[in-house]
């Protein structure tokens, strides 16, 4: 359905039933795997030499035309039912672990270096109705056995540092499930979190900022204005980011793309 005001997305699938690998040298097929049901493109993650997704319906609720948006007031229970998790090899394609039919998330998230596999939401601006929100839960990525699950507020895409699991709403330990001391005080604006090992970027009205390795709170470059997804970019030591604004009608004088460099000093 659409996500916002008139955007047509018709064609911009966000959720198929057969993802498959090809051999990058042949361009033949590898193998494929058969949903059951619907699988989520972001509920789709990659790495320990495995394939992650959530294999789960449809919500009802996201198939509704702008016209019905209203309904979903008078709705107390969003009609999705739950799914499973399903690793699958990467060179192969065979199921190496399934999940019960208990995954209750949109999306997943993996740490190698930890083998957890986060599940959780996009409760974001733009959102579905299916994005609900409201839950945590990590996996132990090689074996599928479950961490911990618990009830958790956020508004952003959860985000994965280290350890440690950003949101704008808490943070919580990747592993035991704890939860940190963590606040995330920013201005206005759409759009979700990116960050480096020392730095998480946003959307605060400007180019909003937080160090982690100061404790200083959000700080802001101003007169540019971030898009309303990630594009203020943390790479190989830069902040790169793009412009977003030719297309709206705030006053950002900055209308132009810029790479940012500092020094940080332990």
């Amino acid at each position: 359905r659409y996500a916002w005001k008139s955007a047509d997305v018709s064609e911009l699938w966000g959720e198929s039933t057969a993802p498959f690998a090809l051999d990058a040298k042949t361009g033949e097929m590898r193998w494929r795997y058969d949903a059951e049901d619907s699988i989520r493109h972001n509920a789709i993650t990659i790495g320990n030499g495995h394939v992650y997704l959530i294999d789960r319906p449809m919500a009802t609720e996201d198939k509704l035309k702008p016209a019905d948006k209203a309904k979903l007031t008078a709705v107390p229970n969003i009609n999705h039912p739950p799914g499973r998790i399903v690793a699958l090899d990467i060179s192969t394609g065979k199921i190496a672990w399934k999940g019960e039919r208990d995954a209750f998330g949109t999306m997943l998230a993996l740490s190698p270096q930890h083998d957890a596999l986060l599940m959780g939401y996009q409760s974001t601006r733009f959102k579905l109705p299916s994005e609900i929100g409201g839950k945590l839960a990590v996996y132990r990525a090689s074996t599928g056995k479950e961490l911990w699950q618990k009830e958790a507020k956020y508004v952003t895409r959860p985000l994965i540092n280290d350890r440690t699991i950003y949101t704008q709403g808490g943070a919580w330990d990747l592993v035991s499930g704890e939860e940190k001391g963590f606040v995330l005080n920013r201005s206005y604006g759409c759009g979700q979190l990116a960050g480096s090992k020392h730095m998480l970027l946003f959307r605060s009205a400007t180019l909003g900022y937080l160090d982690l390795s100061r404790g200083s709170g959000v700080e802001n470059y101003g007169g540019i204005r971030p898009g309303c997804w990630i594009n203020a970019l943390p790479v190989g030591g830069l902040v790169l980011v793009p412009d977003a604004s030719a297309g709206c009608a705030c006053s950002y004088q900055n209308r132009s793309w810029m790479a940012l460099s500092g020094t940080h000093e332990e």
